[in-house]
């Protein structure tokens, strides 16, 4: 009786935010398919049964797993615009998406390859993103044609590290110099 109780109890203490934790370890190690109940519930070491303290179902668990991922890019957003230059918003942003991690981005565009409402998610994030991007070029002074090709340079820069982000790699180029060579090469050097 004391071990089931302990077990409950044990259930109640991991959080949702536990359970998507590890959902996203999972998928940035294994991709999408290989976020199942029994393999978190082995990752965090509980039962299938904590699992239902917070989430209805799979589907409930990676609806809440893309949200998580979406809501990211509001918090880099609002973080980067506590600056005042452009130039600073862009290496900030840089900054936070290297503390933060970038785990799970590569695995997001593959899912959305093969789940339609994961692909609106993320054409949404991508406007937002491309969308803050092009203010910051406007706001350094460029016209908006080349704002918007600055910023689309800037996320496809992103979005290579990104992809290159834990496979064996020859570049030896972090995150954070990165956004500063960027901000240096589109920003600071032009305005």
């Amino acid at each position: 009786m004391l071990s089931i109780r302990w077990r409950m109890e044990k259930a109640k203490q991991l959080s949702q935010e536990d359970w998507l934790g590890a959902a996203r370890v999972v998928m940035s190690e294994q991709g999408v398919e290989a976020v199942k109940v029994e393999v978190l519930s082995r990752h965090l070491k509980v039962s299938k049964g904590s699992f239902y303290w917070h989430f209805k179902n799979r589907d409930d668990l990676l609806g809440g797993l893309l949200e998580l991922w979406a809501s990211s890019t509001d918090w880099l957003i609002a973080e980067a615009n506590k600056e005042s230059s452009p130039a600073d918003k862009l290496k900030l942003l840089f900054q936070l998406i290297a503390e933060l991690g970038i785990s799970g981005e590569s695995s997001i565009h593959v899912w959305a390859k093969q789940d339609v409402l994961v692909a609106e998610k993320l054409k949404e994030v991508e406007r937002k993103r491309l969308a803050f991007l092009e203010t910051l070029f406007k706001d350094a002074g460029f016209r908006k044609r080349q704002a918007k090709e600055n910023a689309e340079l800037c996320y496809l820069a992103f979005l290579g590290y990104a992809f290159k982000a834990g496979q064996a790699s020859v570049f030896d180029l972090g995150l954070n110099v990165l956004g500063n060579k960027l901000s240096e090469l589109f920003i600071q050097k032009e305005s």
